[in-house]
């Protein structure tokens, strides 16, 4: 194992001094800190470690969270704020700040630091050493052991998953894909005999519903015997929770479950022979305010009526909306998403959005556009953001495709495509009360007959920050089309929508699906995922 530790090196200083009326002494000072991997050094941009950058970052997100809302009721403060969610609140918090500090350690750490030490021929597997985890075992088999060690050092690695014990980093997973085009993956869970849930209802990690009663699903797999399945809501444990055979699964589970108003966290747990196994938590937040209405139709309203009506309800929500289309590409041009950007944006004005378009912009610009997006929205109560473009997704990231990208081979895309990550980051700060992210950008990647390896059709699945909704055009991994009209299909049934009244935003998207998958036989399913609180109205 390696301790990840920090030294600051003074790399110099300057004595200058200056002959004028009074001597001035300038003393320059070059520090330069350095996050570093005891055992063998590799250097990187992150200047905390895992500790540390968590609790910091929950720190700062339950303080934000205990902030009173102007638009609640003191007593609905006082049941958000109980003991139990503020537990279950740091636990989310928790999950988010891991998962960032993922990202950062992803980016910026060295794989030229992973070497082999040795083969097991008995096992049949590699012992590979890391500057920045504990030894890993990689499975190979004997016919392959000869290719795999030549070929390392030339592989490409991706898809890693790892854990923190305390400053130690260990990977649970991680693939090595060869230039012809051969996989080997490091999973302990698989290489392992314990239970492995894979949800299936919640799909996502946050969500929220105005049922009491959920049924959640799980497909759980095992290697041995299992010998109990129990279901953990908010502490307290249902044993003996019954699961089928299915086919897919070992055991396939089914339960229906009964919420406390608030947030509630959910976990699956399994015991098989080899012990005991978690699920990752799903935390739905059953709650019926109506937080994110939109109220101008209240004005109508006798001051009677007004009077038992929420604070919430009684202020007009401020609404921003960023709107971008990229058709005129060099490569692979579209027909329709300056059409589309050009009506969603006049549509959102009529219904009460402030709206800036942009369209066919370079990466400088969009960028620009992106960060001035996330500043003005400082103070809104309704952010928006709308692409229709190409985009793709690499390394597991999603990215915006400019007009003016240069993209000969996969690693160009990180340098000239805007992650859309950028977006939900501005957005975030931008402590909106509702972000909403609208892409209609899965069309086919043009350029990818050009590269040695696919990363996958369309776009991948993304986490939606608190208080975020995202739609896509259509489901993860699959592409959407351009269209023969003016618009694309999904635009179109979108624009639809936008005009019937008092549709919930989680209905609205609803019916745009249905109606999608219906104008193209089935091609396209929509997708969407939210972890908002409260109700929306596009159009009240």
């Amino acid at each position: 194992m390696y301790n990840l530790i920090f030294f600051v090196n003074f790399a110099g200083v300057i004595v200058i001094w200056v002959d004028m009326k009074y001597s001035v002494l300038f003393v320059v000072i070059l520090l330069s800190v350095t996050f570093s991997l005891q055992g063998q050094m590799s250097s990187v941009r992150i200047n905390v470690t895992p500790a540390a950058y968590i609790d910091n970052s929950v720190a700062q997100k339950m303080e934000k969270w205990l902030q009173k809302d102007g638009h609640e009721s003191a007593r609905d403060y006082e049941r958000r704020t109980s003991e139990e969610n503020k537990r279950i609140a740091r636990k989310q918090f928790e999950a988010e700040a891991t998962a960032k500090y993922k990202e950062l350690f992803i980016n910026n750490v060295n794989w030229g630091d992973l070497h082999i030490l040795n083969y097991n021929n008995e096992e049949q597997v590699f012992i590979i050493q890391s500057a920045v985890c504990a030894n890993l075992k990689m499975p190979v088999p004997r016919a392959s052991a000869q290719e795999f060690e030549a070929a390392f050092a030339a592989f490409r690695k991706s898809n890693p998953d790892f854990y923190f014990e305390g400053d130690v980093v260990k990977f649970s997973k991680l693939t090595f894909t060869g230039s012809n085009g051969k996989i080997y993956t490091y999973d302990i869970h698989n290489n392992g005999a314990l239970a492995v849930i894979h949800w299936q209802s919640p799909f996502l990690s946050t969500s929220e519903t105005n049922t009491k009663d959920l049924k959640i699903q799980a497909c759980i797999m095992s290697e041995s015997q299992i010998k109990s399945v129990s279901v953990v809501v908010n502490d307290r444990i249902t044993r003996g929770v019954s699961a089928v055979q299915n086919d897919g699964c070992d055991l396939f589970l089914s339960q229906t479950i009964t919420l406390t108003e608030g947030m509630n966290e959910v976990k699956i747990i399994v015991d098989n022979n080899a012990g005991q196994s978690a699920s990752d938590a799903r935390y739905v937040n059953y709650r019926t305010s109506n937080s994110y209405q939109r109220t101008d139709v209240m004005k109508e309203q006798p001051d009677a009526v007004q009077d038992q009506i929420p604070d919430a309800v009684q202020t007009s929500n401020k609404r921003l909306a960023l709107v971008m289309g990229n058709a005129a590409y060099r490569i692979s041009p579209l027909a329709n998403p300056v059409n589309d950007a050009t009506d969603i944006a006049a549509k959102l004005k009529k219904l009460g959005f402030e709206v800036v378009i942009h369209k066919n912009e370079t990466k400088e610009q969009m960028d620009r556009a992106i960060d001035d997006f996330g500043r003005q929205a400082k103070g809104y109560d309704v952010a928006l953001f709308f692409y229709a473009g190409h985009a793709l997704q690499y390394n597991g990231k999603n990215y915006l495709i400019p007009v003016n990208a240069s993209l000969q081979e996969e690693r160009d895309i990180e340098y000239n495509c805007t992650p859309i990550d950028r977006v939900l980051g501005r957005m975030e700060d931008s402590n909106a009360k509702l972000k909403i992210v609208l892409l209609d950008a899965c069309r086919n990647n043009p350029f990818e007959r050009s590269w040695r390896s696919i990363n996958g059709n369309g776009l991948s699945f993304m986490n939606a920050p608190a208080g975020t909704f995202i739609a896509y055009s259509t489901a993860p991994n699959t592409v959407a089309q351009d269209g023969k009209g003016r618009n694309s299909p999904y635009t179109t049934e979108l624009l639809k929508k936008l005009d019937v009244k008092q549709l919930k935003i989680e209905e609205l998207f609803k019916q745009v699906r249905e109606a999608v998958i219906k104008r193209t036989n089935g091609q396209q399913i929509p997708w969407d995922q939210s972890s908002i609180t409260g109700e929306f109205y596009f159009n009240f």
